[in-house]
């Protein structure tokens, strides 16, 4: 920030000219476990919590995953062409890699993003997980390992802590001040720059 003698006076603490911006980092999301064994998932294939694809959901056209209300770990989500994932109470999904939550996008019929947190444990600055939403996209993210994109014109209602976030097809972020901090980052907003190409 750069300031003049006549802003000097509305700043409270200590002024430094010249100082070094403060990168904010949040706490890293752990891996969970155990894995999830299916109760409470209806819809797509999930492949159980052993086996060589233990705890992978994957989902596509047709498919609507339902998660009934609580917490699920999983290792993987791989939702496409058409797919959707519901939620119609409080859920909370833990995933461990890379993970897309795509398709026809991410349902909370409860309209309260307090309702719905997806939470990531996978580190790797790109695409470590893609949210397309749609018009009942409220929930929160934790990624703060990775990239988040956001695609297909979704609307984001709630909050988005990650490595950095990427938007396409006209997505747009709506941040609900009544979850205040985000889940385990004791970070909030600071700052917001919008860059455009």
């Amino acid at each position: 920030m750069s300031c003049s003698a006549s802003c000097a006076t509305q700043v409270t603490g200590t002024l430094t000219n010249g100082a070094p911006p403060v990168a904010l980092v949040p706490n890293p999301y752990p891996t969970c476990s155990p894995l999830t064994d299916g109760t409470g998932i209806s819809g797509g294939t999930y492949y159980g919590a052993t086996g060589k694809k233990a705890g992978q959901l994957v989902g596509g056209s047709g498919d609507n995953i339902v998660f009934l209300p609580g917490t699920y770990c999983l290792n993987t989500v791989t939702i496409s062409g058409g797919g959707l994932l519901t939620v119609n109470g409080p859920v909370v999904i833990m995933v461990n890699g890379q993970s897309s939550f795509g398709g026809g996008g991410v349902v909370n019929t409860t309209a309260l993003a307090s309702n719905l947190q997806i939470l990531s444990a996978y580190v790797n600055p790109k695409a470590g997980l893609t949210i397309n939403g749609g018009s009942q996209a409220y929930m929160q993210v934790y990624a703060p390992g990775s990239e988040v994109v956001l695609g297909g014109g979704t609307d984001f209602y709630g909050s988005l802590v990650a490595g950095s976030i990427s938007s396409t097809g006209g997505s747009r972020v709506h941040r609900d001040e009544a979850l205040g901090s985000p889940t385990n980052g004791g970070t909030s907003l600071s700052a917001w720059h919008e860059v455009r190409n």
